[in-house]
């Protein structure tokens, strides 16, 4: 009796373990599927992103490409937000900008760069009332070379030269910025046969000089040249 007992005890144990390894081999799997669910939807929508960005890629233009030197200014003056904001409100005076850029939702200047030793000075304390120059650099080659075009643009009361740096040209089409002259933004220019007259100041001379004599001695003196 006691060994029909044991036998009984042995046969229930033994099916006991066995009921549970069998349960834990079933979540094991039920696991197992759902973290290899889980990774695919992860690699899944991995691809996907993947592939919307090579979609959605654009070609990289180059920095020296799309910048211009602008020189003329005075370090007290040379605030980069301050020189952005001088072309950025140029261009966006622009008709043609409007048409070509008004669903842009960046400004023209990207960034404005300084030299690497005005940097260094800079760190060390710089300090004085001297012109400097930096580079703007803007969101494409179109606005870089339009932006040649606005020599004479007043930044911070100083009229600024533009120039072309290594990496573009002054090839290739352009915005059209006649209409920031006609704002008198930019200093005029004077179409083919036309005769620019300009009032010029003299001083330091004596009071007895007589305007007709002053004449006088003016063109005599141009004249012997």
């Amino acid at each position: 009796s006691s060994a029909k007992e044991r036998r009984h005890k042995r046969r229930r144990r033994s099916s006991h373990h066995g009921h549970r390894r069998r349960r834990r081999r079933h979540h094991s799997s039920r696991d197992r599927d759902r973290h290899d669910t889980s990774r695919g939807r992860r690699k899944r929508l991995k691809t996907e992103k993947d592939n919307s960005g090579e979609a959605n890629k654009q070609p990289v233009v180059p920095r020296a490409q799309r910048e211009v030197y602008v020189g003329g200014l005075l370090w007290k003056d040379a605030d980069k937000e301050g020189i952005a904001e001088s072309f950025n409100s140029a261009f966006e005076a622009l008709p043609d900008y409007q048409k070509h850029y008004g669903h842009e939702t960046r400004k023209p200047v990207l960034q404005v760069h300084y030299p690497k030793d005005i940097i260094r000075k800079a760190a060390a304390g710089m300090r004085g009332d001297f012109a400097i120059f930096v580079f703007v650099e803007f969101i494409d080659q179109l606005l870089a070379r339009t932006a040649l075009k606005l020599t004479g643009l007043r930044i911070a009361q100083r009229s600024v030269r533009v120039c072309s740096t290594m990496g573009i040209g002054s090839e290739g089409e352009t915005l059209d910025v006649e209409p920031l002259r006609q704002l008198e933004k930019l200093p005029l220019r004077p179409l083919d046969g036309t005769t620019m007259l300009l009032n010029v100041w003299l001083g330091g001379l004596p009071m007895r000089l007589c305007r007709e004599e002053l004449h006088r001695k003016r063109s005599g003196s141009w004249a012997k040249h």
